[in-house]
């Protein structure tokens, strides 16, 4: 009978975190297949449209990003509009109108995993936070560690959820 890995199980392992950190962004949703791409869920961003659209809307401030300009926004809708536009595009600054925006953005990981003929492939991005992973080791070689047995599974198994 042919052995796989519950991927997702898998990346919880190597990263030392919950399975519900992680979610399928491409692949087979099961996690168990021969391919996989997950992302990191949690509170990320912002991202610079959500901010362009605070911009637009008149705020100079939000979760994690701060607008620095001498322009009454709530009085000027044609330079918030323009600096909100120039942010969309990912610009940090102008001069016309004056203007500098700092974002602290987070990233999710992104995960890709791929099983092929035996071979175990997994290649998590790097943050500032966490270190980038890469992972390659064997189904017999999981299987036959006391860490990692109970991750590998018959390949026509269900994955329990």
């Amino acid at each position: 009978m042919s052995k796989t890995i519950d991927m997702k199980a898998l990346v919880a392992h190597l990263t030392d975190t919950a399975l519900s950190t992680w979610e399928p962004y491409m692949g087979r949703k099961e996690g168990i297949g021969t391919e996989e791409t997950f992302i990191e869920v949690g509170d990320f961003g912002p991202w610079d449209e959500d901010v362009a659209d605070m911009i637009r809307e008149g705020y100079t401030s939000g979760q994690r990003w701060q607008l620095t300009t001498d322009i009454d926004l709530d009085d000027n809708d044609a330079a918030a509009h323009e600096i909100a536009r120039l942010v969309d595009e990912g610009y940090t600054s102008g001069i016309e109108p004056s203007w500098s925006i700092e974002i602290n953005k987070i990233h999710p990981r992104e995960v890709y995993v791929c099983i092929d003929d035996g071979d175990v492939t997994v290649t998590i991005s790097g943050t500032e936070e966490h270190e980038a992973i890469d992972f390659d080791s064997t189904i017999d070689d999981l299987a036959n560690s006391p860490d990692t047995a109970s991750l590998v599974k018959d390949a026509d198994q269900p994955m329990k959820m």
